[in-house]
């Protein structure tokens, strides 16, 4: 999970010499289980962006707890 929070998804599953949808599979499966551990009852506005990391249909989006950034 380290190595996908620094680098893209294929490139970790190349070095790791598994397919990038078994990596996928393993990256969901965590990711929804720190998502059910969230509190995020005190979230009161949330701050969205999408921009595109390069040409092409590839987007990057953003969330920020606007409550938190004030």
């Amino acid at each position: 999970m380290s190595l996908v929070k620094e680098m893209p998804v294929l490139a970790v599953s190349r070095q790791l010499k598994i397919s990038d949808k078994r990596l996928w599979r393993i990256v969901h499966h965590y990711v929804g289980r720190m998502l059910g551990e969230l509190a995020l009852s005190s979230v009161a506005t949330v701050g969205v962006d999408e921009t595109a990391s390069r040409r092409g249909q590839r987007y990057v989006t953003v969330f920020l707890d606007r409550s938190a950034a004030q």
